[in-house]
């Protein structure tokens, strides 16, 4: 069973995993032996052909960073949708899409159309001024900038989400404390799979 975190930036993404560590859900990673299932192989290579013609125009490093973590991603949730327990990453094919929306293309509808869906989408965030202020009290001033953006690009991408029956739950991480986010994301984990 997979389990991804999305939000900005601040937003509360690996400190709610480290929450739900202590209730038992394990948390994962990129692993250079997962393999990208058949069933993804479209999504990868379209992928794979807009990283290499914007590699001719951008910052090289930047993109291959970019378009490895991405197609690594896509393989790691393939084995975490293989799991039948819960397993949880708090940055695969659903944040990449932000970096991929951010760096890469200014026409992104596509990725969050086509990329392979989580069995739960756990999406953090908080008003925009209390994400900056966090960025900021952080010493992350550089990335005031792309926290705002991140913001702003959440809500169309969700919306997109919803539209394809993507199962989520959505938090608003200045209301709520991590211990009660962490409680509520195992009830609806019970609610769907009834497996914990």
């Amino acid at each position: 069973m997979l389990i991804e975190m999305f939000g900005p930036p601040t937003s509360g993404k690996t400190t709610l995993v480290k929450e739900l560590r202590k209730f038992g859900i394990m948390s994962s990673h990129h692993n250079v032996e997962d393999q990208i299932p058949e069933s993804s192989q479209p999504f990868a290579v379209k992928l794979a052909n807009i990283y290499h013609d914007v590699n001719a125009f951008h910052d090289i490093d930047k993109i291959d960073q970019v378009a490895y973590k991405t197609q690594a991603s896509i393989a790691a949730a393939h084995r975490g949708k293989l799991d039948k327990y819960p397993l949880m990453f708090d940055e695969l094919v659903v944040q990449c899409g932000m970096s991929f929306a951010i760096r890469i293309a200014s026409d992104w509808t596509w990725y969050f159309e086509e990329m392979p869906l989580p069995d739960l989408l756990v999406v953090l965030t908080a008003h925009r001024q209390v994400l900056i202020k966090r960025t900021q009290l952080r010493g992350k001033v550089h990335r005031i900038e792309k926290t705002g953006t991140c913001f702003d690009l959440m809500k169309p991408m969700l919306k997109i989400l919803e539209k394809r029956n993507c199962p989520m739950i959505k938090f608003n991480t200045q209301n709520k404390d991590t211990i009660t986010c962490a409680k509520m994301v195992i009830t609806r984990i019970h609610e769907l799979y009834k497996i914990i």
